[in-house]
């Protein structure tokens, strides 16, 4: 078994999400999903941290024999502090570096349209010359700019490196992303949670349009059922009881999308009354909300 695989089947025994797990770790959930998909693999510090949380040795964790014990988690409400006195520094690094991109895109950006202005007033005055000089000061200055923020990152090491970039990738690449992911999620995770059968219905209704158009695919995961196929979701949604009562929960996968939804449907309703009457009146307000909208609209 590899160790991205075994990782997925350890946080699942200890009823631990992405999200969570990442949190005792002092990571993103988005390096818990590279993880598991075997993009990247841990630091050793981290692989002892997982260890003390599954109550495993490293060995254990990391080689390719399957799990033969009982994992028995060690559950806290605190993430494991990592004893590197050097994460600390890494920190200050890393957030300094990042005020001062943000400065310099915002100076590039300003910097862009007084150019523009100051071509467009020699272009009118016919004086090329300046302009080309003008041009070339600009360019000096942000290309010393460029040559000092390389002086930073050659100082640094490569998790310092790694912890950057991951960094930048959130707060700059990943900002257009998240809204698109957002608009992705936003139809599907009305239903986390507890939810009746009719909800669980509309939900997978939902699955089965985007499936269709979209081309990224929701994985649909409900006792010995795992599929992305609109017709199989489509009968596995004919066979539901609207009477039941089932718990939804989304798998993200590192780009923050949802690609995957399991269904547990609940054996004793005790207790799960309240809550899916509490469920069902936000999601009769929600889609009161919308109708409104829609009506104004029109």
């Amino acid at each position: 078994m590899k160790f991205n695989e075994k990782l997925i089947e350890l946080r699942k025994k200890a009823g631990l999400s992405q999200e969570e797990l990442g949190y005792k770790l002092d990571v993103t959930r988005q390096t818990v999903s590279k993880w598991e998909l075997g993009e990247t693999t841990p630091e050793m510090a981290k692989l002892v941290e997982m260890s003390k949380i599954f109550n495993i040795t490293v060995d254990e964790l990391t080689n390719d024999s399957e799990i033969t014990t009982n994992v028995n988690p060690i559950i806290e409400d605190k993430p494991i502090q990592d004893k590197n006195p050097k994460d600390k520094k890494v920190l200050i690094i890393i957030v300094t570096v990042l005020i001062v991109v943000i400065l310099g895109i915002v100076g590039k950006v300003a910097t862009t349209f007084i150019a523009i202005n100051k071509v467009n007033e020699f272009a009118n005055q016919g004086v090329e010359q300046e302009a080309k000089g003008f041009f070339g000061k600009i360019f000096s200055l942000l290309n010393k700019a460029i040559d000092n923020q390389e002086d930073v990152l050659e100082n640094l090491d490569n998790s310092d490196v790694e912890n950057i970039k991951d960094g930048m990738e959130n707060i700059f690449g990943g900002a257009a992303n998240k809204v698109n992911a957002s608009a992705f999620n936003g139809v599907f995770e009305l239903y986390n949670g507890s939810n009746s059968g009719r909800q669980l219905t509309n939900l997978l209704e939902e699955v089965i349009t985007s499936n269709k158009k979209e081309e990224r695919k929701v994985t649909v995961k409900y006792l010995e059922t795992e599929t992305q196929d609109p017709t199989e979701i489509k009968n596995l949604k004919m066979g539901l009881n609207e009477s039941d009562k089932f718990e939804v929960s989304f798998e993200y996968d590192k780009d923050g999308y949802i690609y995957e939804l399991t269904i547990e449907k609940y054996e004793n309703n005790n207790g799960t009354n309240e809550v899916i009457n509490q469920n069902n009146e936000v999601f009769n307000q929600v889609n009161q909300f919308i109708n409104d909208t829609m009506n104004q609209m029109n």
